[in-house]
């Protein structure tokens, strides 16, 4: 059974594996590592917690490795630090990202598109 991004994200995510493990993977362009390692350091869960290291991370991940839970992740942690400007922008990236991967076929996408129509508002 093939696992969706978001499920091996997740793993990664709970399995024990700290930011060190994962920053060496992220640097060579590992996506997903690099979304692991950029949560660690939002949630202060195996690094230290530092907010400007995450946003820099997941906006990377989302800009140059379209990768759309960092996309995700940049608005939420643009809206957390109160910065409409930066939270509109990647709201808007990761909706055009949901819409054009679902549309070639990405069944993740396809959920995340729905849930932005849902609850993000216009």
């Amino acid at each position: 059974m093939k696992k969706s991004i978001f499920s091996l994200a997740i793993l990664s995510l709970f399995s024990g594996v700290y930011a060190t493990d994962n920053q060496e993977l992220c640097s060579i362009g590992d996506a997903i590592s690099c979304y692991v390692v950029a949560e660690q350091y939002h949630e202060g869960k195996g690094a230290k917690k530092d907010l400007n290291k995450a946003l820099v991370l997941h906006r990377q991940n989302c800009d140059e490795r379209k990768f759309l839970l960092s996309c995700i992740s940049s608005k939420d942690i643009f809206k957390n630090k109160g910065d409409a400007a930066g939270e509109k922008k990647y709201e808007a990236k990761a909706k055009a990202m949901a819409k054009r991967q679902c549309e070639e076929g990405n069944e993740d996408s396809c959920e995340w598109e729905n849930l932005f129509k849902t609850f993000w508002h216009e």
